[in-house]
């Protein structure tokens, strides 16, 4: 494929980041097409390039369709108090919760954080899942060539901690936050009707 194809595909990625979010496919099928190293480079690059992008049309082209679509939101005056005091780590959480992908990258757009921010939690987030689904597609190539028997140890071990945090850790993480926004709700709610 060599470099222009990589140059390429990362455009393409961007693009695909910003109007189909659903990256796990397109990231598999780098691994499978660049190799490990490769892809992961083409696949972070494409990835975070194509979600920094997103925020930033959201934040200064599209703000003010974000912010009508997301205005009836009954927990988004909460996410905002919430994400002014830990910026990163509520934009981190954001980017766990199973929320489509323009939500996680346009909805932080029109909040209070910054793009380094936005640009850390992306990165912390999507970083380890670019190495899994790209050392995943590289098997699948490894195998479909015959270089390979069956998937490794490795993937096996990969695909493990994806099934923990994925079932486990990432909805509890969004729903203890979740649950502070409800209590904070609550909270205000009682203080304003004792007023």
């Amino acid at each position: 494929m060599g470099t222009k194809g990589i140059v390429l595909y990362v455009f393409a990625f961007m693009a695909w980041e910003l109007i189909v979010g659903v990256t796990t496919p397109v990231e598999t099928a780098a691994g499978m097409a660049f190799g490990m190293k490769n892809g992961v480079i083409a696949n972070a690059i494409g990835k975070t390039s194509g979600a920094i992008l997103a925020f930033l049309l959201g934040r200064f082209v599209l703000r003010d369709y974000v912010t009508m679509k997301l205005k009836d939101n009954e927990y988004m005056d909460l996410v905002k108090d919430s994400i002014a005091k830990r910026p990163v780590r509520v934009a981190l959480v954001w980017r766990f919760s199973p929320l489509p992908e323009q939500i996680k990258n346009f909805g932080l757009a029109i909040l209070p954080v910054k793009t380094w921010q936005f640009t850390v939690a992306v990165l912390s987030h999507g970083f380890p899942f670019t190495l899994l689904w790209t050392f995943m597609g590289n098997e699948m190539g490894l195998l479909v060539k015959g270089l390979v028997d069956g998937p490794s140890k490795v993937l096996k071990i990969l695909i493990a901690g994806v099934y923990v945090l994925g079932f486990f850790v990432s909805p509890s993480l969004v729903g203890l936050w979740v649950k502070g926004l409800r209590d904070e709700k609550m909270k205000r709610e009682g203080k304003t009707k004792k007023e």
